[in-house]
């Protein structure tokens, strides 16, 4: 049963009853469908929010707008499919992982019946790993100069949001199918297309925890800005002291440091050195900065 905000059940006498006919009118037939999903278990009632229909709507128009940026991106001769593996970043090789990990849970949750937790799993995945990392450290390639780094970064962007949009489509039909129907290389109709399955081949662990030492750097380093008050305009060196086996990544990602964590250079020191005056520090997982 869909009860109300306060768990109540929905009746006339109480006057708290939904239409959803305003609702769908107001946030979208996808937006309500989605809340009805998301986070919903099997046997159990669930209380309908307009807050996460809300919610629902601005993830809908998350993924618009993420589209719309990869699109405007791609050149009139694009010719999807990914590169060959040796011309994929560590970045690529992340967000592969990170896409065969999700559709082998929700294949996994969907026999199951757990629609809640599928629904969560792909929010998740195009909200936080797509649109809030793989995409903003896939700028910096587009307008790199590079046409085969702005090549590949392309192609993974498109392979990964194709395959995305499929996990999507039986919770939010109606944009998944719109926004497929825009991308290059796509046949016939979303709804007649093959599930994704999990390809052992794009399951690159290595390079996938790499990449996550590397974004604890870099939300590591965002921290100390925020408690420190240091003005968003304003860079500061970088300086690291990685466990030995994530030097090689750390160098290969000091694109990502000056981009996303605001430095002006990156600079390492030996885990014994002292900590240089006048410094904030910080300790993640594989690294002390």
């Amino acid at each position: 049963i869909v009860r109300d905000s306060q768990g109540r059940k929905m009746s006339k006498s109480l006057g708290n009853g939904i239409d959803p006919l305003e609702v769908i009118a107001k946030y979208g037939a996808d937006a309500l469908r989605f809340m009805l999903v998301d986070g919903s278990t099997p046997g159990n009632d669930m209380r309908y929010s307009e807050k996460k229909v809300e919610a629902a709507r601005n993830f809908a128009n998350k993924l618009w707008n993420a589209t719309r940026f990869v699109l405007m991106n791609l050149p009139e001769d694009f010719q999807p499919g990914l590169p060959s593996e040796d011309k994929l970043d560590m970045s690529d090789k992340w967000v592969l992982t990170k896409l065969n990990q999700v559709a082998g849970a929700m294949s996994d949750n969907l026999d199951h019946y757990e629609m809640g937790l599928a629904a969560a799993k792909i929010n998740s995945f195009i909200w936080d790993v797509y649109c809030d990392w793989f995409i903003e450290i896939a700028k910096p390639r587009l307008n790199s100069g590079d046409a085969e780094q702005a090549d590949t970064a392309r192609r993974v962007l498109v392979y990964v949001l194709d395959k995305a949009l499929k996990l999507l489509h039986p919770f939010m039909p109606f944009i998944t199918e719109e926004l497929y129907s825009y991308l290059p290389g796509h046949e016939g109709m979303l709804i007649n297309a093959s599930w994704p399955e999990a390809k052992p081949e794009y399951d690159f662990d290595e390079e996938a925890k790499q990449m996550e030492a590397v974004m604890e750097v870099i939300r590591a380093a965002r921290n100390l800005r925020v408690e420190m008050k240091v003005n968003a305009s304003k860079r500061a060196t970088l300086i690291l002291k990685p466990a030995p086996e994530l030097m090689n990544a750390f160098k290969g990602a000091e694109g990502y440091f000056m981009r996303l964590a605001a430095a002006s250079g990156v600079e390492y020191m030996d885990a014994s050195a002292p900590n240089p005056e006048k410094s904030a520090s910080a300790v993640t997982a594989g690294c002390s900065l």
